[in-house]
């Protein structure tokens, strides 16, 4: 992820950009917590106090009585590869205009907190964020072999069980396209379906979105509880196209269903 997705987070979401707006593209791979590293007590600085790309988290409390500080801070920061500062305005509600000003010059983002949020949630979110993105990876990974190589049969087992689901015997699949690209941003909401789908998932392809259902039984009605789900969700489609596979034996026909629903 990176800063600009960090602020997408339900609890980050309030936070404002006060300075270093071309640096929201910084990767973010840790998110950490400044005490006191830069009080004028600790003479030594290692450089291994903060890791590379991550958001550090502060009330400034160690510039409390000495906002001049906080200029140190940042630049310090910066060196040690940090790629952001978002602050709690407790202590300071705006900071020094030089302080901004030097962030702004080395494009390195300031945030600032938009309440009450807790330091341990905001890390705690960020991390099962950072999880799902990979799992999100790994899948799209998977689904991109299955629809672009020849796999073989024992191929196709062994992917489904990497996937670590209770995947039924039979397996239908649903292709979902935003009409234009003005409408992919309405493709996020059908995530919130992921809880009905105890045999199932849904994964990124490309531009487009698989929506996977297994289910025990030959006769199982897809579409029409696909489109109950919707309903039930208040889910737009308007501007949706969806394409559907047959239906097809799990273990050997998943490739096919997935190019079925694809091009369908």
């Amino acid at each position: 992820m990176n800063v600009e997705k960090f602020l997408q987070l339900p609890i980050t979401k309030d936070f404002t950009v006060i300075a270093g707006h071309n640096g929201l593209n910084k990767a973010v791979q840790n998110v950490e917590i400044l005490d006191f590293e830069f009080s004028p007590d600790i003479h030594h600085v290692r450089d291994t106090i903060f890791t590379p790309n991550s958001v550090v988290l502060s009330s400034l409390l160690f510039a409390k009585q000495k906002p001049e500080y906080l200029f140190n801070a940042v630049k310090n920061l910066i060196e040690l590869g940090a790629s952001a500062l978002a602050y709690k305005p407790v202590i300071f509600k705006e900071l020094p205009e030089e302080v901004l000003s030097y962030a702004e010059q080395h494009n390195f983002p300031i945030l600032r907190f938009g309440g009450d949020e807790f330091f341990e949630k905001i890390i705690l979110e960020t991390m099962a964020y950072a999880k799902t993105q990979d799992y999100s990876y790994f899948l799209e990974t998977i689904l991109r072999r299955l629809m672009e190589e020849d796999v073989t049969q024992e191929q196709i087992k062994s992917i489904l069980q990497q996937l670590n689901k209770p995947f039924e015997k039979y397996v239908f699949i649903a292709n979902l396209r935003a009409s234009d690209p003005i409408h992919q941003s309405r493709m996020q909401s059908f995530h919130s379906l992921e809880p009905l789908l105890k045999s199932g998932l849904i994964c990124s392809y490309k531009k487009s979105l698989f929506i996977i259902m297994t289910h025990s039984s030959q006769q199982f009605q897809f579409e029409r509880v696909l489109c109950e789900w919707l309903a039930l969700y208040a889910i737009p489609t308007d501007t949706i196209t969806f394409g559907y596979s047959s239906c097809y034996d799990t273990q050997t026909g998943f490739p096919i269903a997935l190019r079925e629903a694809f091009f369908c």
